[in-house]
């Protein structure tokens, strides 16, 4: 069987949408009935030689692994739709493009996940929402511009997109979530918002291209990982409302220069610019009141540090020493 034709098709009340088609490998279309609305959770998973989908212009809900591991090449999404379940198109290594009609509010959790060969993605302009590992692992992915309606980037949600270079952040977003961005290893800069209040543990980790970012008045919390392995990291601004710098979050900064800590900040924590070789000279303001065990191990081009408030601040900020 290479196709099917649901158009008319009638389905009894006992039947299980669910996993219908599941794994049936020689499927290669499909053509859904014109008065569908849903299309059931796993009822095409792993169907991977199926490349051609109809989707009628009355569906509003794509479930959960739906489509996963699909040959699905490319798409037309009703602009009727809107839901799109979890992992709905995950590892659809063959899809190239995606455009999400206007309808759609949240794409769920790992939604687009694996789809390696992805490189263009519309986003809907009523998006307010980017889940879990949504586009988590799109390793072909160089660019994308999220839409102005979007409050919140989830955990992870571009985890993995090792080509992504440009990124454009929306004015109303609020935070970034844990991982959103590690391991983009392409990525060069990046403008955060004002607006934005949190960026949550590893956000950037190891995005080894990432140059310069400036961190708005609005963010209040940086924290732990949020910028560990940004090996060519030369440049950061550290605003007012921070008041404390957590554990690891300049971790392996190997090209981070120059720093200057806001008179607000209080605390730094354990291992937070551990591993920065190239960091001069540091100004820590009189309102730090504890540094954590190995700050500032392994600076080793350190040469000032000066606090007037800790009179054994040497002591602890010395390349190469440990507390």
């Amino acid at each position: 069987m290479s196709s099917i034709n649901l158009e008319n098709l009638t389905m009894p009340e006992s039947t299980s949408y669910a996993c219908l088609f599941r794994n049936c490998y020689e499927l290669e279309s499909v053509k859904l009935p014109k008065n569908a609305t849903i299309i059931h959770s796993l009822i095409f998973d792993g169907c991977y030689n199926l490349k051609n989908v109809d989707i009628p212009d009355t569906v509003t809900t794509i479930g959960f692994c739906a489509f996963q591991d699909c040959g699905i090449e490319s798409i037309t999404l009703p602009s009727s739709l809107t839901t799109i379940g979890e992992e709905a198109f995950g590892k659809c290594t063959n899809l190239e493009s995606i455009t999400i009609p206007d309808s759609v509010t949240i794409i769920d959790e790992g939604a687009f996940k694996g789809c390696t060969k992805l490189k263009n993605i519309t986003l809907s302009s009523s998006l307010t929402t980017i889940s879990k590992e949504a586009f988590c692992n799109c390793t072909e992915l160089e660019s994308i511009i999220i839409p102005d309606s979007v409050i919140s980037i989830d955990e992870a949600a571009f985890k993995g997109c090792t080509k992504l270079k440009n990124i454009i952040l929306p004015n109303l977003l609020t935070a970034i979530g844990s991982e959103a961005f590690s391991n983009c290893i392409s990525l060069e800069s990046i403008n955060i918002p004002d607006g934005v209040i949190s960026i949550q543990g590893r956000a950037f980790e190891n995005c080894t291209s990432l140059k310069s970012i400036k961190i708005p008045d609005s963010v209040k919390n940086i924290d732990s990982y949020a910028f560990d392995g940004c090996k060519k990291l030369k440049d950061i601004t550290i605003p007012n409302s921070v008041t404390l710098i957590d554990m690891c979050v300049f971790e392996n900064c190997e090209s981070l220069e120059h720093i200057k800590l806001p008179e607000t900040v209080t605390e730094i924590r354990n291992s937070a610019f551990e591993g920065c070789r190239s960091l001069k000279n540091i100004t820590l303001p009189d309102t730090v009141k504890a540094i954590g065990e190995h700050a500032f191990s392994e600076c080793t081009s350190l040469e000032d540090a000066f606090s007037s408030s800790l009179t054994k601040i040497f002591a602890w900020v010395k390349p190469g020493s440990y507390s």
